[in-house]
């Protein structure tokens, strides 16, 4: 067997310089679909988690999911659900499945479904893919419950990156971990890629 060397992987401070160079300007590969709402850091510092002295005493778990019921091709029936789970001190003491909610996809049913999330998703924005912003949207919804009731010092976790479907603005994002952060609460996705 020869060895044949391949191309390096770059680090992972090069990675993300990178990364930001391209949310910032510095390329034109990638851009804001809904113009401007994009919020990006500049200065990329990679930080190591470091293990706590003890485990938070209130954890979050959020994770949802989606079922297509009845599929007639041009008229779809979806059901989301968000569900949470909380520890205290080690203990389960919530297990909330989370409400089924069913939508219409197809024949222009899909705005009304995407605005009753009341996330702000702009009026011209593609429903192209409508059912994941749905099961996405409810999901975020849970977090924010979840930030809002957890107690100081929490750790939520969340099923997939901090960033929802690229439809919920930016800015709606932005303010969920502002709050989160004045109340030392920690977001942590859990990603299975």
């Amino acid at each position: 067997m020869i060895d044949v060397p391949g191309p390096t992987a770059p680090t992972l401070e090069v990675a993300a310089a990178r990364l930001a160079a391209l949310l910032t300007g510095g390329g034109t590969v990638v851009r804001d679909p809904l113009s401007g709402d994009l919020a990006a850091e500049t200065d990329v510092t990679v930080r190591p988690l470091s293990r706590a002295v003890a485990p938070p005493a209130d954890v979050w778990a959020v994770d949802g999911g989606m079922a297509t019921v009845v599929d007639a091709r041009c008229l779809s029936l979806l059901v989301t659900r968000a569900a949470t789970v909380r520890f205290r001190h080690g203990v389960s003491v919530l297990e909330d499945e989370g409400e089924l909610r069913a939508h219409l996809l197809g024949a222009g049913e899909a705005r009304a479904a995407v605005d009753a999330l009341g996330l702000g998703v702009a009026p011209d924005a593609s429903l192209e893919g409508a059912a994941h912003l749905l099961r996405d949207g409810g999901e975020w919804r849970a977090v924010e419950r979840a930030v809002d009731e957890a107690d100081e010092g929490a750790l939520v976790l969340v099923d997939g990156d901090l960033q929802p479907d690229w439809r919920i603005p930016s800015r709606w994002a932005a303010e969920l971990h502002e709050r989160a952060a004045a109340r030392n609460v920690v977001l942590a996705g859990i990603t299975k890629h």
